[in-house]
Parts: C-alpha cells; structure tokens; sequence
C-alpha cells in the first residue's frame, strides 16, 4: 500500500475543507487529489463495495463517482444482457415465475457487448462477466485511463478501453482532472463506426448524459447527450440489439413512440423503494408486442402489456365493512407505480384497490405481491373522524402516521392523534382517502403492522 492510499484510508472520515487547508502538515501529499478520493470513496462505499474494498482504484471527478450505476444494477443490467446474448430476451408476461431469474446466472460467457458511454465502468465490468469481450467507451480521456487502470488492478482481461466523443454529442465535457490518456483516438469527434473498429458487438448499451448546459437535469430522449433518436438506426445497423439506459422520470409511452417499432421491452429497475432506473431494449427489425417488466431488488420480476392494462378491470373497495374484513395492505413500490398496471394488480393477485386515486391494496397475505412494494397486516379499520382519531390517540401511543390522498399533510394527521407526538411506540399508521363503489368518498384510518 503506497503512502498516498493509507493517507486516504486514515483521514477517510475527515473534514473536507478543515483537510484541504493543512497542506503544510502532510508536504508529500497532493491533499487536493487526496480529498477528491475521500470524497468519491464516501459516494461509492455502499454503491460498489469492489472499488471502495480496493485502495488502489483511482477517480477522476465527483460526478462520475455520484453518477455511476451501483453494483446491483449494474448486475441486473449484466443478467439482461446475457438473455439478450443467449437468445432468451422475452421477459414476458407469460414468462414462468423464476425461470428468467436463473438464465444468466449459469450461461457461460457468449457474445460480445459495446458499452459507448463507459463513465467509471460499472457497467462493463459487470457486462465483462457474463460477455466474452466488452469494449468500453468515454468521451473523457482521463476518466478512461482512470478505468482502464482500475480493471488491470481488478484483474479483468476481457474489456477494451477506448476514449472517443461521439460525434452528435453536444453537452459539456465531464469534469475529469489529469492529462490526456494515450488511448487510441483520445478524446477524438468519431461516428460510431469509427468507435467499434473491427469489434463487432452483438449488443450497444448507452447511458446517455441527462444533463443540460446549464447542469440541470433532463429526461426527455431528445434532450440526452448523445441523441439517441438521431443514432438509433446507426446503432441498429451496427449491432442487433440495443440496451439503453434512459431516465426514471421519462413518460413510458413517450418513450415507446419516440423509439419506434423496435422496442422489444421496458425495463423498470426499483431499489431500496425507488424507481432507480429506466431499460429500453430495442432489437433490429422487431415489430410484435412490447412488455413493460418491473424488477425490484429481491422480489420477483412483474411483466405485463400495456393492452392488459387498458383490458383489465380493477376491484374497488365499497364499504368500511368489506375493508374491516381485510387481512393486509399493500402499497406497490415506485417501480410499480411508474409502470402503471394498477388495474392488473387486481386481476392478477386477486387484490381490491381502495380507490382510483388511492395506489393502495388490501388482500389476504397468500396473495401479496411478494418484493414488489411493502406489505403490512392489518389490525384495525377506523373511520377518519375527529372522534375516532381522539379515541384512537387516546388508547395508543404516538407510531409512525403517513397520509395517503387526503387533503392534509402526515404531520397534520398526527397533530389531529395526539397533542404530543414524542417518541413512536414502532406501529405503523395510515391514513387512506377511499372511494365507494357509489361513488362517495370515506376517509379511513388503517392501523398496521409490519408482515
């Protein structure tokens, strides 16, 4: 371990600005360079525990440490990858339970996969595990030298590293730091062709920049650096099938319509209760029916047609009475909700929404949507009246409130349960807005617990 790398790990938890000013008291420590990999080690330790476990990897920037995918997704992204490789990229809704979840893992190694928008390589190195040969492209060439030294030092044999612009890309260079790295083509205008060479991929993957020149963020396809709209069938002509990364935020069918004919499926990636990120997997003169799947961390994958959606018929809740019978509640996860199934949840899992406008489910605990949002039993149906809610405030101490279609806040609603809230007795409490079937409208009060 060189002195520089314990420098890093004994002042790991230090002030940032109070280290940047000691320059005098460590005068053979760059501290800038040294606190730019404290700081990137701080945005990476739970993300991608290989880098933060190696003291050897180098940054270049904050940014691309804060940006880059964590090692979970990128090993969904590499599990997707290698279906696509293997011929097996029908995430459909007719797809058994479990069978997609165990193709990849036991695939060997087959085809190859050009990553062109690399970042810090998450990605490819994770495409390098289940590809036979992965060619890693960044724009900015200190970052790719930075990458190209940090998988020699994770031992990774398989990927090639290159650092060119493409040439529709037109937000702002990254803010790498260091010279220029002698790569081929360093930093260089080149269309796509130029990029791959003699490497001939089976499968593009692009991650492109959703930021503006001014640094905000967007999320519209045609606002992204680089264009993919203007490069798709560039990309197609080039590779059968297509792997895009695209913003959370975006309209789903938007995105379908701006793609084109193409889109094999939609691809909902959701991790610790977020809807992290958006998959487009498009495939060279492909016209049939395009799923939407959800995939949650540790659950089980959701897949459906948008068709099935506008088919189904969702069941609604009619009275207090129904509801009081109910055994469990479930509120889909932000990957969930993004995709928009509200009324196949029903039909499937043989659930009752409590209203349109309410995303929330009651069920018997054997027919929860396992993984695929948070489940709570349910120990008490009340109305949402003030002398039901002084009555319940009275008998039972101040819990964890959250108000869900109603016209006030959370905190509000535990104002209205107890004068003092100091202090939670770990319960978990909801308040629902429910419409009837006849169309009246009754506020209840959910008492839960956790499954």
């Amino acid at each position: 371990m060189t002195a520089f790398e314990r420098f890093i790990l004994d002042h790991g938890n230090d002030d940032i600005p109070s280290l940047l000013l000691s320059q005098s008291s460590y005068p053979d420590i760059d501290l800038k360079q040294a606190c730019l990999y404290i700081e990137c080690r701080r945005k990476i330790r739970d993300k991608v525990p290989a880098f933060y476990a190696e003291t050897g990897i180098r940054y270049v920037s904050k940014l691309s440490a804060e940006q880059c995918s964590s090692e979970a997704t990128a090993r969904f992204k590499a599990q997707v990858a290698a279906e696509i490789l293997t011929g097996n990229a029908s995430r459909t809704a007719d797809t058994p339970k479990g069978e997609e979840a165990s193709r990849a893992d036991n695939t060997p190694r087959a085809g190859k996969i050009a990553d062109l928008t690399g970042g810090m390589g998450i990605d490819a190195l994770a495409f390098a595990g289940v590809a036979s040969e992965v060619l890693y492209n960044e724009m900015n060439p200190a970052l790719a030298d930075a990458t190209a030294h940090n998988f020699s030092l994770l031992g990774i044999k398989n990927v090639r590293v290159a650092s060119h612009r493409l040439i529709s890309m037109h937000a702002p260079q990254s803010d790498g730091m260091g010279a220029a790295a002698t790569l081929a083509g360093p930093g260089s205008d080149t269309a796509i062709e130029g990029i791959l060479g003699d490497f001939r991929p089976d499968l593009i993957y692009l991650d492109p920049a959703r930021r503006d020149n001014a640094g905000g963020k967007v999320f519209r396809l045609e606002d992204c650096s680089p264009n993919i709209l203007t490069l798709k069938d560039e990309l197609l002509a080039c590779a059968p099938h297509l792997l895009l990364k695209l913003s959370p935020m975006a309209d789903i069918s938007a995105v379908r319509k701006a793609l084109g004919p193409e889109v094999r499926r939609i691809i909902l990636v959701g991790s610790g209760g977020e809807c992290k990120e958006m998959l487009a997997h498009l495939e060279r003169n492909f016209s049939g029916k395009a799923p939407v799947v959800v995939h949650e961390e540790g659950g089980e994958d959701f897949s459906f047609y948008p068709d099935e959606e506008t088919r189904a018929i969702a069941r609604y809740a009619p009275s207090i009475e129904e509801l009081k019978e109910a055994k469990c509640l479930f509120e889909p996860g932000k990957a969930l909700q993004k995709a928009g199934a509200y009324k196949t949840l029903c039909e499937r899992y043989s659930l009752v929404q409590l209203a349109p406008s309410t995303h929330l489910y009651v069920g018997s605990e054997a027919t929860m949507p396992v993984g695929l949002g948070r489940c709570w039993q349910v120990t008490q149906v009340l109305p949402l009246s003030s002398a039901a809610l002084k009555a319940f405030g009275r008998d039972h101490g101040p819990m964890d409130v959250t108000a869900r279609n109603v016209p006030f806040s959370s905190e509000e609603l535990k104002k209205r349960l107890w004068d003092k809230n100091d202090g939670q007795d770990g319960s978990h409490l909801f308040a629902l807005g429910c419409e009837t079937a006849d169309g009246k409208k009754q506020r209840l009060l959910f008492v839960c617990r956790s499954l």
